[in-house]
């Protein structure tokens, strides 16, 4: 029987994309901004609105020490103000505003920041995830699955070069029955993602689906219908769900919320389990399954108790796991580890101060460990 290796990726497996990490993501979108790479007017007022309520925010230094340099901070503060409909002196149509204001920053600071931007014949993809693919490919889409905490598409991006009949299963439920002529990909967002949109109806979750895209060939179409055949270095999303949205198969995303989805990194997550625990459901069910995990720039920070309990519950009811493999360039995050595995599983750990691009250099090694597990 194939074992089975689930791949857990966080911020650090993004970097090499150009994605920033939370606690400097302000400063590439800062960057961004002056540097006039975003030009759309809605853009630019969204991002000085966010940078206002900071400064506005400052004085609460006095009181509380809280980071409103990290973006995961100012998430957090809009998801609470949300509920407890309190923030300065904004009522709540402005409160959620901001809330969509942060969105969209977070959407186009990664579009321009990844270098994975559409050109001609499609998105670009970074070595290291061609690589991870490459391994995938070769070990069988169906022995594999990616979890990710990341809302970028450097993955998908990588997945759209295979040029084949193969298709990610996001943890939807309508993929269920998808009619496709092979058995789906197992690629989970936990976080939700730039290109993902909640149905008006709010009954479920649809998917801008670059891998989809590819297949159709659409940026050239567009390329050649909208720009009579000049080559474009960058299309955001905004501007290719406008463009397919007219295709008959890419209608569905007519009917769905214009704020692109995506989870606050920090403690308030229920409120979206509706949309997303299907999600959590098979990602859960992939740990379980596992012979081998390997988790690649994820920090494990004491404050998220969300992986905790994930990872808990995924390797409850598993007694086959060969190998806990981790790569992170800190040394210092193995502690982490130790503190959170139980003795059944600490023999099976090893940590590697790796980054995601050594981390590919040795992963077929690690996943493939050849280790006597009594079973």
């Amino acid at each position: 029987m194939p074992t089975k290796t689930v791949f857990i990726l966080d911020a650090g497996a993004s970097v090499e994309a150009g994605a920033p990490v939370m606690t400097n993501f302000f400063d590439t979108t800062e960057d961004l901004y002056l540097s006039t790479k975003i030009t759309d007017q809605t853009d630019r007022q969204s991002i000085q609105n966010i940078f206002e309520l900071i400064k506005k925010s400052l004085s609460s230094y006095a009181n509380s020490n809280i980071d409103l340099n990290n973006i995961e901070t100012i998430f957090g503060l809009l998801e609470m103000a949300s509920i407890v409909k309190e923030l300065h002196d904004y009522d709540e149509s402005k409160i959620s505003q901001l809330r969509n204001d942060l969105i969209m920053l977070i959407v186009r600071t990664l579009e321009f920041s990844t270098n994975i931007t559409p050109l001609y014949d499609g998105f670009t993809a970074t070595k290291s995830y061609e690589q991870l693919l490459g391994y995938i490919k070769r070990t069988g889409l169906n022995n594999n699955t990616v979890i990710t905490f990341n809302y970028d598409m450097a993955f998908e991006a990588a997945f759209s070069q295979l040029q084949s009949s193969d298709y990610i299963d996001y943890g939807f439920s309508y993929t269920k029955t998808k009619a496709h002529p092979r058995e789906p990909f197992g690629f989970y967002k936990l976080h939700g993602s730039i290109n993902w949109y909640e149905k008006n109806d709010g009954t479920t979750l649809e998917v801008l689906d670059i891998t989809e895209i590819e297949r159709f060939n659409v940026y050239k179409k567009y390329f050649q219908e909208k720009l009579s055949g000049r080559k474009k270095t960058f299309l955001s999303i905004n501007e290719l769900r406008r463009y397919i949205s007219s295709y008959e198969h890419f209608q569905y995303l007519n009917y769905c919320s214009e704020t692109p989805f995506i989870i606050p990194p920090s403690w308030n997550k229920s409120a979206y389990h509706k949309s997303v625990n299907f999600i959590w459901q098979k990602a859960v069910k992939a740990i379980t399954e596992a012979s081998n995990i390997v988790i690649i720039g994820y920090s494990l920070p004491e404050s998220d108790l969300f992986f905790k309990y994930l990872f808990t519950l995924g390797t409850l009811n598993n007694s086959r796991i060969r190998s806990l493999s981790v790569y992170d360039p800190n040394p210092a995050i193995e502690e982490n580890y130790r503190k959170m595995l139980g003795n059944g599983i600490l023999n099976r750990f090893k940590f590697y101060q790796s980054t995601f691009a050594e981390a590919m250099s040795s992963l077929h090694s690690v996943a493939n460990r050849n280790i006597s597990i009594g079973w």
